[in-house]
């Protein structure tokens, strides 16, 4: 385990620990982006989303239509759209 500000890092392996690493000094997008984002569509139904974000761990999805981007929602979104 590794603490850094108010983070803390459980190491499962060496590469992973690169990974995140490399995450944390990144300069540009492309150190640190993810390469397979989690995405879902229009029709998506908030309780869906809901879970994805809780299992995952994040916070914002972009939302696709036929493949391009039209949008993202965010976690204050669900919640507002569900209350």
């Amino acid at each position: 385990m590794i603490a850094l500000f108010d983070a803390v890092f459980f190491i499962e392996s060496a590469k992973q620990f690169e990974e995140d690493a490399k995450k944390l000094t990144g300069k540009l997008v492309k150190d640190i982006y993810h390469h397979d984002p989690v995405t879902v569509g229009l029709n998506t139904e908030l309780e869906n989303i809901a879970t994805l974000m809780a299992e995952k761990g994040i916070h914002t999805i972009p939302v696709l239509e036929s493949g391009k981007l039209v949008g993202v929602i965010g976690k204050i979104d669900v919640i507002r759209g569900m209350s």
